[in-house]
């Protein structure tokens, strides 16, 4: 109810009348939106639904699934993989590509993609491990 004080004043307000009574409802209303959505985002929130579900997808298919790229790069013969001007050993290049893939899926900054690791994997991400997430991560390429 707080957050629509103002816009019921506006409407009972015999001052305002016609045009700007309707622009000003506009704006308004579009600034009561824009702080609601803004607290929503800040909370956590927003597609929760879907976020929850793209989580829970990349939990289930990293290990053994279609997101293991160790065992998509298992059948390579050669040991190393240069992107970039980097070169990267096989687990390494897996997290590379699984960083990589969670960008496209929507996880929002490769902190969490991080974070997200270390609780399926349970173990922490070495600096190299890290390193390459995050390059994933920021990679341009498709």
């Amino acid at each position: 109810m707080k957050k629509y004080f103002w816009l019921c004043i506006l409407r009972r307000s015999p001052y305002f009348v016609g045009p700007t009574k309707a622009g000003l409802v506009l704006v308004i209303a579009t600034l009561t939106l824009i702080a609601g959505h803004a607290q929503t985002n800040a909370s956590g929130g927003g597609s929760s639904k879907e976020n929850k579900d793209t989580v829970a997808y990349i939990k289930k298919e990293t290990i053994g699934g279609k997101l293991d790229y160790n065992k998509v790069l298992a059948n390579e013969k050669a040991p190393f993989f240069l992107y970039e001007g980097v070169a990267y050993n096989k687990k390494d290049f897996a997290i590379f590509l699984w960083g990589k893939k969670l960008k496209t899926m929507g996880i929002s900054s490769s902190k969490n993609a991080a974070e997200l690791w270390e609780e399926i994997n349970n173990k922490y991400l070495t600096e190299p491990e890290r390193k390459a997430l995050i390059a994933g991560f920021d990679s341009k390429a498709k």
